[in-house]
Formats: C-alpha cells, sequence, structure tokens
C-alpha cells in the first residue's frame, strides 16, 4: 500500500498542542489556559467587529511598570453585571504549559461575597474577553465560557496576544496605555434562581488604573 499523505502543517501543530496537554495531564498537572485559535503562538488576536459592546472596559496607564512585575496577576475593582459582581484580571507576561513565549492573559473573575452561593450552586457564564486597538478602533479577543462556583471564581486564562506583538504595536499599546473588556453574553445560576433577573442596556463602565511604582491609583466613571 502506498504511504499516506504527509498533514498539513497546521494540523500537525495542533497535534502537537494536543500532545503536548495530554502529557501535561498525564503528570498531574493542571491546565488553566486556552490555547490560541491559531498555528501559532505568534499571532495577533482575531478582531471582534464592530458589534462587540463590552459592560466593562478597563484602561490600564502606564503598563510598562506594570511588565516590570513580571507574571504577577493584577484585579480590577469590581463591576455590575446580570446581577451579579464580576472583575477582570490580567497577566502581562504569562508563559506556561505550551506557551513557547510570554504572552498578555486575560481572565474573569466571579465576586462570590456578592452571590451568597451554597456550595452547591454554580454560575455558568459566556463572555467575550478583548482587548482594544486604538489604531482603528476595534475591539480583539475571542469568546469563552466557564461554570464558576465557590471555590473556583475565576476562569481559564485567555491568550489575548503575545507580548512581543503588544510591545510593538502602536495600536494595542497607545501612549503606555492598554485597553482591555469584556461582554458577558449569558448568565445562568444552578440550581435556577427563583428570581429570574433582567438585564437592562446601560453604558459601559470604564475604570481607569494609574500604575506607579509604589501602588496602585484608582478612578472609576460611567
Amino acid at each position: 500500500c502506498p504511504p499516506p499523505p504527509p498533514l498539513p502543517s497546521g494540523v500537525c501543530s495542533r497535534l502537537r498542542q494536543q500532545r503536548a496537554r495530554a502529557d501535561h495531564s498525564s503528570q498531574g498537572g493542571e491546565d488553566t489556559t486556552w490555547a490560541p485559535k491559531g498555528e501559532g503562538f505568534d499571532e495577533a488576536p482575531a478582531p471582534l467587529g464592530k458589534t462587540h459592546d463590552p459592560c466593562f472596559k478597563w484602561k490600564i496607564h502606564d503598563f510598562s511598570v506594570l511588565l516590570e512585575r513580571g507574571a504577577i496577576p493584577t484585579n480590577s475593582a469590581l463591576f455590575h453585571s446580570f446581577g451579579h459582581k464580576w472583575f477582570l484580571r490580567v497577566t502581562p507576561s504569562h508563559t506556561k504549559s505550551f506557551a513557547v513565549a510570554p504572552y498578555v492573559a486575560l481572565s474573569l473573575g466571579l465576586s462570590v461575597g456578592s452571590l451568597d452561593l451554597e456550595p452547591d450552586y454554580t454560575v455558568e457564564a459566556m463572555f467575550v474577553l478583548a482587548i482594544y486597538n486604538h489604531s482603528n478602533g476595534l475591539n480583539y479577543g475571542s469568546e469563552a465560557s466557564y461554570m464558576f462556583h465557590i471555590n473556583n471564581t475565576n476562569s481559564m486564562l485567555e491568550h489575548l496576544i503575545p507580548l512581543k506583538e503588544l510591545l510593538k504595536s502602536p495600536g494595542f499599546l497607545a501612549g503606555d496605555c492598554c485597553v482591555f473588556g469584556v461582554e458577558i453574553l449569558k448568565v445562568d445560576v444552578f440550581p435556577h434562581e427563583k428570581e429570574a433577573v433582567v438585564v437592562q442596556k446601560k453604558a459601559p463602565t470604564v475604570q481607569n488604573l494609574f500604575i506607579q511604582k509604589n501602588g496602585f491609583v484608582t478612578r472609576n466613571c460611567t
């Protein structure tokens, strides 16, 4: 029999990624990162289009000072959506698992204290995490979903953009400022809430985070 034709390079790349994740899991490690939807890790994020409408925007000023902290994550202030309180968490220089270079990672967090969740309650959320491009006014990122519960209040890390891509881009990093955002699409609580949550359309909440070497100064406006 003739040998089978070679696999396309993209398929081989995805197989290598899956094999690396399987090896990592077999060694007892927990994979809490999301694999980019592309053939390589050096790609810019995908554009979300003009219909993307974030409910929360997080403007981080003096981002270079945050980078000096390395892989230490930083949380935003709480914001309200779908009757719950949430926050964003950015890791400016994250390397883990199968990633070959540092990247900027973002995740969504749920404030359990605002929910008074019982141990057997879970919150399923669908959302879009994004980074803003100052050059064309568009957001770039990806859609995700996660099951939050009282012992796990942070979603998996979303690989937004390679760090080297961010640093050389005047669009994503303009005037040493990065803007991240989240659009929460749907929230379900199990067991179901007694009363349905009515979501009213409103202007997004905007938080400015000013980075200083000796601490953070935040300012919120809506």
